[in-house]
């Protein structure tokens, strides 16, 4: 499933650069502790409002954080399938 998001992310296009807002959500994706899954579904609602409203034309400034919000929020207890489908919404 990872390398799908790897993918995906490689494919988003925009003229908006989100790279500092991309690696400030990874940052409070990755404060939840491990099954804290209260912690880590309200992260990924503040990424689905991101996400809803952000896309970039340079993927690279994104996938890293990309890989570190999908990697701690499924640590958190969120289901990768639901961190996927946010990340997806910055697809064109």
């Amino acid at each position: 499933m990872r390398k799908f998001v790897l993918v995906a992310l490689l494919a988003v296009g925009c003229s908006k650069s989100p790279k500092a807002d991309m690696e400030k959500l990874a940052d409070k994706a990755c404060a939840c502790a491990a099954d804290d899954a209260a912690c880590g579904n309200a992260a990924l609602a503040e990424l689905n409002k991101f996400a809803e409203s952000n896309k970039t034309s340079d993927p690279q400034q994104i996938n890293e954080a990309g890989k570190r919000i999908y990697d701690c929020l499924s640590m958190s207890g969120v289901r990768p399938t639901n961190v996927t489908a946010v990340l997806e919404k910055m697809l064109k």
